[in-house]
């Protein structure tokens, strides 16, 4: 099966995978690929680690002993650990992967320093986060968020750990005017959305992720497609997301 067909019921959500089609997008621009030893920090169930294969062998690392029990049943090797406490080697990997993660950390600038660390000179570490304070909701709440980022606050925060950024963008741009309408909405209702945590299933999401209908999902999935294919040359102005590539100096 290969690297862009769907694998557990995160890959088939719509969020997941415009997501992953973004991460391969601005990596494929920001120069040469990777190949060689990949670092998934806060693996959790190991949903991304056959996405990252395809720029080497993969090794994750989480502090989730559920999420990693399930990555141990599907063959994923992954080792329990703190990412601001990584028990590697200085320079051991060629890409780290922090998707979704710097939002749960207190100290973000301290997991950044810590990939640094373990990172060879020259090698690169992809970034994923949410966007906007104002974008704050209860989907932010369940999932121990700390802050959402805005694209400067971003790239300072890597140049302090650094790290020089060579591609920055929001992501998930088709679905910012109507999550901004969504959001506004429930702050003047008081309506929460019900999020779906089947944490006994295998294919159980990674990340908490509210469901939508599918022929919908399926729509979904297309815009974001496309607008991956747009990432590969352009940044995008807004998003509910951001996604970074910076490179260790040499």
């Amino acid at each position: 099966m290969g690297a862009f067909e769907a694998q557990t019921a995160e890959d088939r959500h719509w969020w997941f995978y415009t997501r992953y089609r973004e991460i391969a997008a601005c990596l494929a621009s920001a120069g040469p690929l990777p190949q060689g030893l990949v670092l998934d920090v806060g693996c959790g169930a190991g949903n991304m680690c056959h996405h990252l294969s395809r720029y080497g062998q993969v090794l994750g690392v989480d502090v989730a002993t559920k999420a990693l029990a399930v990555a141990w049943r599907r063959g994923i090797p992954a080792l329990p650990a703190d990412a601001a406490a990584l028990p590697f080697r200085e320079g051991t990997f060629d890409l780290v992967a922090l998707f979704d993660v710097l939002e749960h950390c207190r100290d973000d600038l301290a997991v950044l320093l810590e990939a640094r660390r373990v990172l060879k000179p020259g090698g690169l570490v992809a970034i994923t986060v949410p966007a906007f304070r104002w974008l704050w909701s209860y989907n932010d709440v369940v999932n121990n968020h700390f802050r959402r980022y805005s694209r400067l606050e971003l790239v300072r925060t890597l140049s302090s750990a650094g790290l020089e950024t060579a591609r920055v963008s929001y992501t998930h741009g088709f679905a910012f005017v109507p999550m901004l309408l969504l959001a506004l909405w429930r702050r003047a209702t008081g309506r929460q959305p019900r999020i779906a945590t089947p944490e006994a299933e295998e294919d159980a999401y990674q990340v908490e992720m509210e469901g939508v209908p599918e022929p919908l999902n399926r729509l979904l999935r297309l815009l974001g497609e496309g607008e991956a294919r747009l990432l590969r040359h352009i940044g995008l102005p807004a998003g509910t997301g951001l996604v970074a590539v910076a490179r260790k100096p040499c």
